[in-house]
Formats: C-alpha cells, sequence, structure tokens
C-alpha cells in the first residue's frame, strides 16, 4: 500500500516547549558515561527507563537511536518502558525507523508469567517515534505493546507498532489516543481487538492484525474504538467481525478483511463516509458486515443499511496492489457529508476536502486540473480550483495542489510566509513543489517573497522551515527565497541542506531568483542542487554541521551572484560561496570561509 504514515514524523519536528523547570533526559543506548541525573548526550542514560525514574512531572525523556531491549518494571505484568510520571514525554530522536523498544513473548505459548510489554503508560503522558514490537502479556492482562492507565489517558503519536500480543484485548494497544502510526501484525489470543481495545485513532493504518481465538476472537483490527482517517485493511478473527466490532469510523477504507465463521469485517458499528468493500466472511463470501449502519458510505448492496450510500464498486487506484486511493472515476469523490469531518488532513496528510465536499474513505482525491492558476495574497473570495484571477488563491501551495503536471501558477505581489509541509524526514518546508509545474511571479523578485523560519538564538533546528522544496521538472521564476533554514539532525542531504531551496536534482529550474539570508546546518545555505540563471545568492550561511556552500552546493550556476556567503565554523567547512558546483560567467565576491576555500571548493569555474 502506499505510504500512509503522512507527515510520516511531523510530530517529531515539534521540540516541546513545556515549562520553566521541565528538564530534558537523554538516552542513548551506547552511552559510554551514564550518569544520574542524564541532563547532557554525554551523560545519556543506556536505558529508557532508568532516565524514566529519575524524571519528574512535565520532563522530556529523549532517545536516539538503537534498539531498547533490557530492563523490565513490573506492573500489570513486566513491561519494558514504564511510564508513571505524569505529564511527561518520551520522544525519539530519529523517529520508529531508527528507535525500538523490544518486549519478550514466551518461546511456545507467546502470552505468560515471564512475558513483557513493550510500555505501559501513565494518564497525560506522550509516547512519540517509536517501533514497538514483540510485546507480550501475562494471563488476562490486555496490550501488548501499549497499555494505557485509562481510557484516553495517554498519546501515542508517530510509531510503529508491529508483531505484539496480547492474552486479553488489544494486541497492539489498549486504551490510547493513537495518532499518525501504523499498528501492523499484532494479535490477541482470546479476546477482541487484535490491533486495538478501547482507543481512539486518527490517521492510522491497521494492517494483518487478527483475534484468533475460534470461540470468541472478534474485532480482527479494532474493538470497541473509535477511527478517523484510518485504513483496515487484511485483518482477520478467527470467529466474528475481521476488521472491528462495537466502533465508530468516520472516513475510513475497511478493505480484505475477513473472518473464519461469519459476520463479514463489522459488527455492530457506526460508519460515515466510509468505504467497506471487498470483505469477506466464511467461505470467501462478499460481506460488508452485520447489525451496522452506514451513512454516506460506499457499502457492498448486499449490506447497504442507511442513507445516502453508494453501492457501485469505489475504484482504486490498484486494489490487487492494495493502493486504496481513489481513481479518478470513483463515485466516492465528493459523495461524503461535511458534517462528518473532524480533521482537516487525510491518511496522507493532504487537504482532506477538495472540491467542496468530503471525499468517502481515508484518501481524499487530489483533484489536478490543467492550464494556468493564480495566487493572490490579497483575494477576498478564493474559489478551487483557482483558474482567474477574481477566484486566486490566497496561498501559493493551494494552487499548486490543484494543478496538474505541466501547468503554471502564477504569482502575484506579496509576502508569503504561512502553511508548511513535510516530504522527508521532519523538515517542514513552507511551499512544496512535489510535480513539474512552472511556479512565475508576475512582477518579479522584488515584490514577491517566500519566507521561511529560523529558530531564535540556533537558526537551524527542529522547528525551522526552509523556504521551498522543488521536485524534478519544476521552473521557479522571479522570487526572493529568505530567512529558510533546515534542521540540525536527521538526514544530512535531504533535511539539513538546503534553507532558502531544496531540489531534487540539477534538473530543476531557477531563473531571475534571489536567496538571501538563508541558512543551512550542513550544505547549500541558500540553494542546495538545481540549475539556476541570472539569479543572486546573498549573505547566506551554513552552521556547524561540516558541509560546504554557504550561497549554494552540488549546484550548476550560469551568470549568477554570490556574495557575502560565509560557513560555518566546523572543521572541513569551507566554499563560502559555492561548494560542489559549476559555475559559468558568476561574479564570486566577499564570501567566507574559516577554513580554505572562503570563495569556492570542489567546483568548476567557467569565465567566472
Amino acid at each position: 500500500m502506499r505510504a500512509s504514515f503522512p507527515n510520516l514524523l511531523i510530530g517529531l519536528a515539534i521540540f516541546i516547549s513545556g515549562n520553566a523547570s521541565a528538564t530534558v533526559r537523554y538516552v542513548d543506548v551506547n552511552s559510554a558515561t551514564p550518569t544520574a541525573p542524564y541532563t547532557s548526550w554525554t551523560t545519556a542514560a543506556t536505558n529508557i527507563q532508568n532516565a524514566i525514574t529519575v524524571s519528574t512531572t512535565g520532563d522530556t525523556v529523549l532517545v536516539t537511536n538503537g534498539i531498547y531491549q533490557s530492563g523490565g518494571t513490573s506492573f500489570n505484568g513486566s513491561n519494558r518502558v514504564y511510564v508513571t510520571v505524569a505529564n511527561m514525554t518520551v520522544k525519539s530522536v530519529n523517529g520508529p525507523a531508527f528507535t525500538t523498544i523490544q518486549g519478550y513473548q514466551v518461546p511456545g505459548t507467546t502470552n505468560g508469567v515471564s512475558a513483557i510489554r513493550c510500555v505501559y503508560l501513565a494518564s497525560g503522558t506522550t509516547l512519540s517515534g517509536f517501533t514497538l514490537t514483540n510485546g507480550a502479556t501475562i494471563s488476562g492482562e490486555a496490550g501488548g505493546g501499549v497499555k494505557c492507565q485509562t481510557v484516553g489517558s495517554c498519546v501515542v503519536t508517530n510509531c510503529i507498532i508491529t508483531g505484539n500480543a496480547s492474552a486479553s484485548g488489544g494486541g497492539g494497544v489498549y486504551n490510547g489516543t493513537v495518532l499518525n502510526s501504523i499498528i501492523k501484525g499484532n494479535a490477541t489470543m482470546s479476546s477482541w481487538g487484535g490491533g486495538v481495545y478501547f482507543s481512539t485513532l486518527t490517521n492510522c493504518s491497521l494492517l494483518g492484525n487478527s483475534a484468533w481465538n475460534s470461540g470468541g476472537g472478534s474485532g480482527g483490527g479494532a474493538a470497541n474504538a473509535t477511527l478517523v482517517n484510518c485504513v483496515l485493511a487484511g485483518n482477520w478473527c478467527g470467529y466474528i467481525y475481521g476488521a472491528a466490532i462495537t466502533s465508530t469510523l468516520i472516513n475510513c477504507t475497511v478493505v480484505s478483511n475477513w473472518s473464519a465463521a461469519y459476520g463479514g469485517p463489522l459488527g455492530s458499528c457506526t460508519l460515515k463516509n466510509c468505504i467497506d468493500y471487498y470483505n469477506f466472511a466464511y467461505n470467501t463470501t462478499p460481506d460488508s458486515g452485520t447489525s451496522s449502519t452506514f451513512t454516506n458510505c460506499c457499502v457492498f448492496p448486499a449490506q447497504a443499511t442507511g442513507a445516502n450510500n453508494v453501492t457501485n464498486s469505489p475504484s482504486f487506484v490498484d486494489l490487487a496492489g492494495g493502493d486504496y486511493h481513489l481513481s479518478g472515476t470513483s463515485p466516492c469523490i465528493n459523495a461524503g457529508n461535511n458534517s462528518f469531518m473532524s480533521v482537516t488532513n487525510d491518511l496522507d496528510g493532504n487537504p482532506r476536502m477538495v472540491g467542496g465536499t468530503v471525499d468517502i474513505g481515508a484518501y481524499e482525491f487530489q483533484y489536478q486540473a490543467t492550464g494556468t492558476f493564480y495566487v493572490s495574497l490579497s483575494n477576498a473570495l478564493p474559489v478551487f480550483p483557482f483558474q482567474t484571477w477574481d477566484t486566486a488563491a490566497t496561498n501559493i501551495q493551494d494552487a499548486i495542489d490543484a494543478a496538474a503536471s505541466g501547468s503554471q501558477i502564477l504569482v502575484s505581489n506579496g509576502v508569503y510566509r504561512t502553511g508548511g509541509r513535510v516530504v522527508y524526514g521532519s523538515l517542514t518546508n513552507r511551499v512544496v513543489v512535489n510535480r513539474s509545474l512552472t511556479i512565475q511571479s508576475v512582477n518579479g523578485a522584488a515584490v514577491t517573497s517566500i519566507v521561511g523560519f529560523q529558530m531564535s538564538g540556533t537558526t537551524n533546528g527542529n522547528s525551522a522551515i526552509r523556504c521551498i522544496y522543488l521536485t524534478n521538472g519544476v521552473v521557479l521564476d522571479g522570487f526572493t527565497l529568505t530567512n529558510g533554514a533546515t534542521r540540525s539532525t536527521g538526514v544530512v542531504s535531504n533535511e539539513q541542506s538546503g534553507g532558502g531551496i531544496w531540489c531534487e536534482s540539477t534538473n530543476v529550474f531557477i531563473r531571475n531568483c534571489v536567496m538571501t539570508r538563508n541558512a543551512a546546518y550542513n550544505s547549500g545555505g541558500g540553494i542546495y542542487s538545481g540549475t539556476l540563471t541570472n539569479c543572486a545568492m546573498t549573505d547566506n550561511q551554513l552552521g556547524s554541521g561540516g558541509g560546504n556552500g554557504g550561497g549554494a552546493s552540488f549546484s550548476v550556476l550560469d551568470h549568477c551572484t554570490l556574495l557575502r556567503n560565509k560557513t560555518g565554523s566546523t572543521a572541513g567547512a569551507s566554499g563560502g560561496g559555492a561548494g560542489s558546483s559549476l559555475l559559468n560567467f558568476c561574479l564570486v565576491s566577499n564570501n567566507v570561509s574559516v577554513y580554505p576555500g572562503g570563495g569556492v571548493v570542489s567546483s568548476t569555474l567557467n569565465c567566472c
């Protein structure tokens, strides 16, 4: 299935502000000198539990890359991590791809007296950015991956919860509020809710979970839950209701679930703006559910109980391949009820309502027209799809989202400094151009600016915002890009480079633009990659990441000016003007580097 881990780590990019007394404590499984109270990376704990033990209300425990599989605290069975302090946050630095909390499953029985759950969370706590796996419980206990103290009392966000099991309900999660997460391949052995039980989920995917006791396993994906903008696919149970039981689903996609007995995917559920199709019960009979109500849903004809439902096939992009986005011919487009919406973005992080009426299912069809689209900051009546000046968008991103490849976006005078979207990792871009478009100002760079955000005191960091991201084939013409910055952690090329502009390759064309007072932690303070013509890079800078090119890095520059750009002071940082670039007919003046290569480094210059 297409990646639906939206904005897959937006939450990790926002560092806790908290109150003045809150403390950050650090955990590094490879720390050489762990020393309580673990308030620096040098003294970081090697065990998450040790940092939690010395924490107080409001603290943050910050965990760097590694597999955390040692230690355990007994409460409702044994827990690898036991968060007892109210209103504290446990978060990873680089997300679930790099940071794992691993429980223990008993050989032969999975659950049992020596099993270890991954995480137990007290009320008011937040867990962010981990993979939780191999957790299990003692007899009668729920929540093999995560158990929260009371219903809805804790938040689990941007996590992957996979391969956990419970003796009672909620193989993956019990009692949690879960956001932007994947819950996959978890199981409950004798109860309800293989994926989640008594939980609220928003923008999540429940995939291949199971409740497999033949006499009572129900709700392979979810039980007694509320689900918004979620996909439930490939879940199953040994008895009835393979996807969900006694749950409320809003703008969800329920597909390819099955039950070994009868009852289809859903039992006693309420569905609004949902797709419930291609599910099966005993003997592979197509089925949509029993004793459930459907409103503004796309549902298999035999079970279309309720009002304003669609019974034709939802017309997915690729059902066999697991891509449940809507094709352009889907009857689910603009067929929902706007009053049921409770969030503004779909499972991909795209606008939840495009074209005036919400779609049915977890993914909003991102309508794209061809031609010319208009943006005017002062327009009082923007009307989708923004194809006249009278209906112009007030935000550049809105016009981009409406336009098909090959179209032109015309932007009138103004300072465009609102909005933001993530492409790679956790770094936000003020504008994301993710298809081959021409983005052109009407009156040039002197009166048309895209403004990022630099953190007070550090410039680069987790809250920084780059000005613009450009994919292959884009033309950007006539803008000033200023005040952009990058993260100081994350992937060096994608998140620490290109404070003003970041390009996928030199097959991106920037003309008549000015990049000024931008910053990057590593390389390309003004721009990273791209082919530039008649552009100026002035007063851009690098942080202490050790890269090159205060003005430009890995770029091709024709008839450009690089003036007063500079690198950081870290050993190896050089090329105040440009690094690893090709310069033709360029002026390179008054650029600074603490190390050799104040003007350019590792570059070719022709007629400069």
